[in-house]
């Protein structure tokens, strides 16, 4: 009769995942150098046969006075009459997840750590001591195993365990790319072995996706936290505002919030062309300009340009344009106050990126109409004011930041570029070291001969970063 039984399972908190992830080259160069010392090279063992078939759960049937016989006496007492009792001594079967490998023992004693090596040191013991062994000791390293067969079966998935087997028998560990490196991390747990075997070549991708997956796991889980802290309380009230902060701010809810979305997304994109539109000269603001004359007179004693400066009469803004852009701040003013007096955590709103960029881009509109309205009277001080109204209306840009709140993809990339801030500021680093060198070198260089191009080094700036 089979022995079954089931081992204590992984559980399902990660929070052993949330240790350092940082690579140890040298614990793992030193580590590498005791495996590879203490593992004999046998090219023997290197041809043990790799049986992959899909099948149940073991179905021969042991006579239960084997349970408790020694393991060298498996395969010796068990095996038939075509087979030699030095070549099933020497041999196991381990049945992963239906598929099976065939191994020699003194492969897996190389590793006596991991949990086929204490499966080999066990059956190494009972060869020394010639004593027997019960069933309950192997079920502690395995599942279940036939004694007929001289078979183990570990219910575990087997897609990484061809790169575990190799390692014992070459030493060396490489990452499995079609699987998760969670699982692949829980995989070696399970059998183990410490990350630190891995490959160099492997080792750091390895660390890459880890750390990447695990923040992502916090990420959402602090983002699910928040949401048990942030409740709303009970009564019509709190209903009522669960109600339409999920129809601004959670678009997946329902169609209705759907719809809404689409709504702000075409209002930013009209914000933005209106803003686009209204520097397009004979369709948005149309400075009056006095006459540009440029006189050029060459002769072969002087060069001589003359021009007439620039005087920029007012400028209004046409009508149709100011009216779309009041419809637009109009629509993005009523959804702040609403996400605002919806808001589970005021606190936590005001305090967000995404709806600074929301203040930033309604505020200056009030702001340029405060100004111009206060000194209208005075012509003197209402040019003054057009010049910082100028200011303010170069923020309306800004207003296209907003689609990051409703794509997920703009959402990575700021995390991306979050993630990545070192690489990008040596990435800055050295841009700016090679623009000083190479426009200090063309300053010295052309000094004498194109002075007025590069009449010094700061000058030179913007010639080096072109051709950088």
């Amino acid at each position: 009769m089979l022995n079954t039984s089931t081992i204590q399972s992984n559980t399902d908190d990660k929070s052993h995942l949330f240790e350092s992830t940082s690579p140890k080259y040298t614990q793992h160069s030193t580590i590498r150098k005791q495996v590879i010392t203490n593992i004999p090279v046998d090219d023997n063992e290197s041809e043990a046969i790799e049986i992959q078939e899909n099948k149940p759960m073991l179905s021969s049937v042991v006579n239960t006075s084997n349970d408790n016989l020694p393991l060298h006496c498996i395969s010796t007492e068990c095996s038939t009459s075509n087979d030699s009792s030095h070549t099933g001594n020497n041999r196991i079967i381990l049945n992963v997840g239906g598929i099976k490998h065939e191994v020699m023992w003194r492969t897996l004693a190389r590793l006596p750590y991991t949990r086929l090596g204490r499966l080999a040191e066990l059956r190494q013991s009972t060869i020394l001591l010639s004593c027997p062994i019960s069933h309950d000791e192997l079920l502690r390293l395995c599942d279940d195993y036939d004694l007929s067969n001289g078979e183990f079966f570990f219910d575990r998935s087997s897609r990484s365990f061809t790169s575990i087997i190799n390692f014992y028998r070459t030493g060396k560990l490489h990452l499995v790319d079609d699987i998760c490196v969670i699982s692949f991390h829980d995989d070696l747990i399970y059998w183990g072995i410490e990350e630190c075997y891995l490959e160099l070549c492997c080792l750091n991708k390895y660390y890459q996706k880890k750390e990447y997956v695990l923040d992502e796991i916090k990420k959402e889980s602090e983002l699910t936290q928040v949401e048990k802290h942030d409740t709303y309380g009970q009564g019509y009230c709190s209903n009522i505002k669960r109600k339409i902060w999920d129809l601004v701010e959670h678009p997946q809810t329902s169609i209705a919030a759907r719809i809404i979305v689409f709504i702000s997304i075409a209002f930013i994109l009209l914000s933005t062309l209106t803003l686009i539109i209204g520097t397009i000269e004979g369709i948005g603001c149309t400075p009056n300009m006095t006459n540009i004359e440029m006189n050029e007179e060459q002769t072969s004693s002087n060069h001589r340009i003359s021009q007439q400066d620039k005087i920029p009469d007012e400028c209004n803004e046409p009508l149709f344009l100011f009216l779309i852009e009041l419809i637009c701040i109009s629509w993005f003013t009523i959804e702040y106050i609403i996400r605002i007096f919806t808001t589970p955590n005021r606190c936590k709103f005001l305090k967000s990126l995404l709806n600074i960029i929301d203040l930033i881009a309604i505020v200056p509109f009030y702001i340029s109409i405060t100004l111009e309205t206060i000194y209208m009277d005075n012509i003197k001080d209402l040019q003054s004011v057009r010049k910082t109204v100028q200011v303010f209306r170069v923020l309306r840009i800004v207003r296209i930041l907003k689609l990051a709140r409703y794509s997920t993809d703009l959402q990575s990339l700021g995390y991306t570029l979050k993630r990545s801030s070192k690489e990008l500021f040596m990435l800055l680093m050295f841009l700016g070291i090679s623009i000083l060198l190479f426009s200090s070198l063309a300053y010295y260089a052309e000094k004498d001969g194109n002075a007025l191009q590069f009449r010094s080094i700061p000058h030179a700036f913007w010639w080096a970063i072109v051709v950088s």
